[in-house]
């Protein structure tokens, strides 16, 4: 009966560290992300820029 308690609790520990691992990874973000994420928002900048020109800014 011990013997299955040890078995489990490190068969649980594990998963544990494993998922935490996993965690970590995500939460991870690389340079080029950020880049792309900063290009992204730029482009949007200027699209809404330009439609609001559009209609506010008639002669």
């Amino acid at each position: 009966m011990i013997y299955w308690i040890i078995v489990g609790s490190f068969v649980l520990l594990i998963l544990l560290a494993a998922y935490a691992m996993e965690r970590k990874r995500a939460r991870k973000r690389y340079p080029e992300e950020y880049s792309r994420e900063a290009a992204n928002n730029a482009m949007h900048a200027a699209e809404k820029e330009a439609a609001s020109r559009t209609w506010m800014d008639l002669p």
